[in-house]
């Protein structure tokens, strides 16, 4: 099977026309309808990832010769995902992390990961336990089945040295997914909350996360379902002269900040079709 990822490059690169752009559509127009994007085709053991991206150096092979530079990964998954497509969709998204963006300098050392998050469309943040996710499918088993199967084969690929989280997980999400990891189970260190949301949290979310260790991290992300607009996707697919599609199987998001000065260095979207 061959799997087609759109990639906006690193939007803080300096020939890049934009900062950080205002959407992941907006930077995959700009980036691969441009003359200087090109396509990679990575061979993998189960098909091929055909990689759409600008020709200049990728994120990572920019920044990896600083081993100051720390990387925030946010894995989305849509909304109304299935069992077996959010696992498929991690393994894939982990994989291309580690063997597209390797470095073509042996001797340099890569960006430190420093943590990985797993965001599920359909669920938002919310202080209320009781409300209903419409478009959040998955049971507590479930996603507790997708962190063991992500995690533990981010390990199998040397990324075990990183922090684990998820992100918009209430206290009841967040007691119901800690009680289902197991031991051998890299922890749940992480929830990432929209900063919309963060000054106001449930006093027993924050009880639970001083109990179990989970950091309360705030973001600015668009909701997963937010985040890659259809319609454009349909338009620039088709413009690449690929079959037109209107949904993505899941986004990858990279951030990278260099430690001693706190700046933010890189900002990269990659689109799987």
């Amino acid at each position: 099977m061959t799997l087609t990822v759109l990639s906006t490059g690193n939007t803080l690169r300096s020939d890049a026309p934009f900062a950080v752009s205002p959407s992941v559509t907006a930077g995959l127009r700009t980036t691969l309808l441009g003359s200087s994007s090109s396509v990679a085709t990575v061979p993998r053991e189960l098909g091929e990832i055909v990689l759409y991206t600008a020709s200049s150096a990728e994120l990572l092979e920019t920044l990896d010769a600083s081993s100051s530079v720390e990387l925030t990964v946010k894995i989305f998954f849509p909304g109304k995902v299935t069992l077996e497509n959010a696992q498929e969709a991690a393994q894939h998204a982990l994989w291309l992390l580690v063997n597209a963006h390797s470095s073509p300098k042996a001797s340099a050392p890569a960006p430190l990961v420093k943590s990985i998050i797993f965001s599920f469309g359909g669920l938002e943040f919310s202080d209320d336990d009781d409300d209903e996710e419409t478009d959040f499918e998955l049971s507590p088993e479930q996603v507790a089945t997708v962190w063991t199967k992500a995690t533990t084969y981010a390990k199998t690929l040397g990324l075990g040295g990183a922090e684990f989280g998820v992100a918009e997980f209430s206290t009841s999400a967040l007691q119901e997914l800690v009680s289902r990891v197991g031991s051998e189970t890299p922890r749940v260190a992480i929830d990432h909350i929209n900063a919309s949301d963060c000054c106001a949290l449930p006093k027993s979310l924050v009880q639970l996360s001083k109990t179990n260790n989970i950091k309360l991290l705030a973001h600015h992300d668009k909701p997963a379902d937010h985040l890659v607009d259809p319609k454009e996707l349909a338009e620039i697919t088709s413009e690449l002269k690929l079959k037109s599609v209107d949904r993505w199987a899941w986004v990858l998001k990279l951030t990278a900040l260099e430690k001693d000065r706190q700046l933010l260095v890189g900002n990269e979207y990659l689109v799987a079709v």
